[in-house]
């Protein structure tokens, strides 16, 4: 569930109001564009799988292209038949219904493609900040360790600090620059 759907739920329940069927249709359509594009990924590759030789990360990889089994089109085509015929039900229902609306159409294989994204995309997240942190010290920087705030919405954030890189900035470019130094010669050069 994306943060925004959560803040939407959220919102309706406080407020005692029907389920925001927009959001709800958006994260999922969001989730199936995400299956969709690893089936796309995986049908790309060898039989073998992809070429994980000097890939980051090559285990998440190797992780999602096996989560794209043959059965899975089939499988997303089941999900969203039954998501069309359920989020209907969704949006007629309101807190003062009556009768309940059936559990969320759910598919075991999709929400493994989709558990196997998110641990690639994690993945990813902590190697890109331990490059950055990398690039950071090898310019001069004083990695001064690791802490943890909460953020917001209740997630843990790792906040990394480094300190005394030295920076030069580039000088100005484009037509903007060209005007202002235009405008600081003309100024010098006046009486």
């Amino acid at each position: 569930m994306s943060g925004r759907l959560a803040v939407e739920m959220d919102t309706a329940a406080a407020a005692e109001a029907a389920p925001p069927v927009a959001v709800m249709d958006a994260d999922f359509t969001a989730g199936l564009l995400v299956v969709r594009a690893v089936i796309a990924f995986a049908r790309a590759c060898p039989p073998q799988g992809p070429h994980l030789a000097d890939l980051p990360n090559a285990a998440f990889v190797q992780a999602m292209f096996q989560a794209a089994t043959p059965e899975l089109p089939g499988e997303v085509d089941d999900v969203v038949a039954a998501w069309d015929r359920w989020l209907p039900l969704v949006a007629q229902w309101t807190p003062g219904s009556v009768e309940q609306v059936p559990p969320r159409p759910t598919s075991a294989a999709v929400d493994h493609v989709l558990a196997a994204v998110d641990a690639w995309w994690e993945a990813e997240q902590e190697s890109m900040r331990e490059r950055i942190v990398g690039m950071l010290t090898e310019a001069g920087g004083t990695n001064l360790g690791k802490s943890y705030r909460t953020a917001p919405d209740g997630q843990l954030v790792e906040v990394t600090r480094v300190e005394g890189v030295p920076f030069t900035p580039a000088p100005p470019a484009g037509p903007v620059a060209r005007w202002w130094r235009r405008i600081r010669r003309q100024d010098q050069e006046a009486p």
